[in-house]
């Protein structure tokens, strides 16, 4: 066998049928068999695909095990833009920019990247044919991750470029943000149908508890709770409230007398 990559003394390919002189290069070769018959080496390699399909395909010539891993083995561009290495897929380019990138053993390939022009880049994980999305990156706005069997992935966590992390709950298509922890250590939780989540609570590292009230965007807190037991309710506009009146030691006062009415402690508190 001997692979050209230079103008060839034969005018087709005897599997595909189209003319190779014009457009043979080191990305598109071709192969002549010793029975003399030639070959793209793209349409060869998939007609043969593994030694038991080792003959030729017009004559049915056979193929000797040493041309036949010099074929498996070539390097070469499909026309539909799909780059193979050492007979290992490992590119492939699509007309709309994107650019898809394959690891494993030649013909168990999988999908483990996406760059697309803009420059997020798509992350897959999972067996040749099952890949699914597991990581978006963009680089000028978030990152993605998603959970899921393939084309059921969903959306759990967005990573912000100020730090913020958001964390979803729901079915692919309608996940909702449900948390928010922020880089300061507080976090937000929120409640309500996809679009329309609204802040109903915010918790702080010290172990104070903001609770709102109100439509998404609108939201106004109203009460207060600090970690020695204090309790504040607010009032006023959003961005606008004020404590009108707060109890101190509610917290105690409610856990004594639940303990007294239990009678794990005396009647007098």
């Amino acid at each position: 066998m001997v692979v050209f990559t230079n103008r060839p003394d034969f005018d087709e390919c005897s599997i595909c049928f189209e003319k190779m002189v014009d457009e043979v290069s080191a990305d598109n070769p071709f192969v002549a068999l010793r029975c003399g018959h030639a070959f793209h080496v793209h349409c060869l390699s998939r007609h043969i695909g593994d030694a038991a399909k080792g003959r030729c395909p017009f004559c049915r010539a056979d193929i000797t095990e040493d041309d036949l891993e010099d074929i498996l083995d070539s390097h070469y561009v499909t026309p539909d833009g799909t780059v193979y290495e050492n007979g290992r897929k490992v590119r492939s380019e699509w007309p709309d920019g994107r650019i898809g990138f394959y690891e494993g053993e030649r013909g168990a390939e999988r999908l483990v990247r996406i760059e697309w022009p803009d420059g997020t880049k798509q992350f897959y994980e999972g067996e040749p044919g099952a890949e699914r999305s597991v990581r978006d990156e963009c680089p000028s706005s978030a990152t993605r991750f998603y959970e899921g069997e393939r084309g059921a992935e969903r959306k759990v966590r967005i990573e912000l470029p100020d730090g913020r992390i958001g964390f979803y709950e729901g079915e692919r298509g309608a996940e909702r943000v449900v948390r928010i922890e922020w880089p300061d250590g507080r976090i937000g939780f929120y409640e309500g149908e996809p679009g329309a989540e609204r802040l109903v609570r915010d918790e702080w590292p010290d172990g104070t508890k903001q609770f709102y009230e109100g439509p998404r965007l609108a939201e106004r807190k109203v009460r207060v709770e600090w970690p020695d037991g204090r309790i504040g309710f607010c009032e006023g506009e959003r961005g606008a409230e004020q404590i009108v009146r707060s109890y101190e030691g509610v917290v105690r006062y409610k856990r004594l007398r639940t303990r007294a009415i239990a009678g794990r402690i005396g009647p007098d508190l």
